[in-house]
């Protein structure tokens, strides 16, 4: 983890392992705990190694299911970003309604939707809305 932030200083991790998000949290990066919501047991246990290791961000996938959404939002007091197979503006909206922070989506005719529909969007009430576009790019070093 250390040769990473030095090489190429990113500005946080995603990661399943709860001994990268302490490594990473002791290099002052941000961190973001991806469980994946496949039944009932792995959402415990995701649920058990986010309180362990107190990550930044809780990311789930998938992200359209609004209960698990709303559990992790509830148990762990930490922003949930939700991911994949959100594939249109009714799957963000349910996941926002349901507490998620963000929502990571590689669909792009969803990217615009913050700037086509934001009236829609801010009538979620206390939600915090914001669509989060995550591509798959190799960062190169910073000078």
């Amino acid at each position: 983890m250390a040769f990473v932030a030095r090489r190429w200083r990113p500005d946080g991790i995603i990661t399943t392992r709860p001994q990268t998000i302490a490594a990473a949290a002791r290099l002052g990066l941000g961190t973001v705990q991806r469980i994946f919501a496949l039944d009932s047991l792995a959402v415990e246990t995701g649920i058990r190694l986010a309180r362990t290791a107190r990550p930044t961000t809780v990311g789930v996938l998938p992200g359209i299911v609004p209960h698990t959404i709303a559990r992790l939002v509830a148990e762990l007091n930490r922003p949930v970003i939700a991911g994949g197979p959100i594939e249109n503006p009714r799957d963000v909206r349910q996941a926002l309604a349901a507490g998620a922070r963000a929502v990571s989506v590689s669909r792009q005719a969803v990217w615009t939707l913050a700037r086509r529909d934001p009236p829609r969007l801010k009538a979620l009430g206390s939600v915090q809305t914001e669509v989060c576009r995550c591509e798959s790019t190799r960062r190169s070093p910073r000078s």
